[in-house]
């Protein structure tokens, strides 16, 4: 897929539809949503969404239960350098 001109990140200039995994923080709360569909740079990796995506995904926040929920592990690097120092 060549029609989106160039990578706003790299420049690049070839990209591919597929679906990828978002991360998405919405009031206060964070959600990860699978097989989204998204056009990805090919060099960099950047993924740009269609604004219907966005739509369908801000109504699945406010009007739809989530699939499941998970558990993920949580990291806070917050004085790393002083720690390992």
């Amino acid at each position: 897929m060549n029609d989106m001109g160039r990578c706003h990140s790299c420049g690049g200039t070839h990209f591919e539809e597929k679906p990828v995994l978002r991360f998405l923080q919405y009031e206060g709360r964070h959600y990860l949503f699978r097989n989204v569909p998204a056009i990805v740079c090919t060099q960099c990796g950047q993924e740009y969404f269609a604004a219907k995506t966005h739509n369908d995904i801000m109504m699945l926040l406010r009007d739809h239960a989530p699939t499941h929920v998970e558990s993920i592990d949580v990291y806070d690097l917050t004085g790393l350098e002083e720690k390992s120092a």
